[in-house]
């Protein structure tokens, strides 16, 4: 992971996000795209503790990271680190994110 999407997650989130929103183009959030960011998301990190407050601000950094390539590969980090925050909760579904047929990411 790199050093840019740590501090994306550690220092943008909590303190810049809505600025970091507006830059998020509107047809990417309306378009169909933006579902595989909140799929995946809703689906294994949203019931995490520490990201379920912010779940909606993570779809959109996914959705924008989306939106920026049109590669499905481009979310990989955010899942990661969303995963990497869940890990403190103990087991739940977020540990099987990979397994699922939309998300492109290898193994790390």
């Amino acid at each position: 992971m790199s050093t840019l999407t740590i501090v994306k997650f550690l220092v943008i989130v909590p303190k810049l996000l809505p600025k970091a929103i507006k830059f998020v183009k509107m047809e990417c959030i309306l378009a169909v795209d933006a579902k595989h960011c909140n799929k995946i998301i809703g689906t294994y990190f949203e019931k995490c503790g520490k990201v379920g407050t912010l779940s909606n601000d993570y779809k959109m950094i996914c959705i924008d990271e989306y939106c920026q390539s049109r590669d499905k590969k481009s979310t990989c980090d955010t899942y990661a680190e969303l995963s990497r925050l869940c890990s403190s909760d103990g087991p739940g579904t977020y540990v099987s994110w990979r397994d699922d047929p939309d998300v492109v990411c290898g193994r790390f």
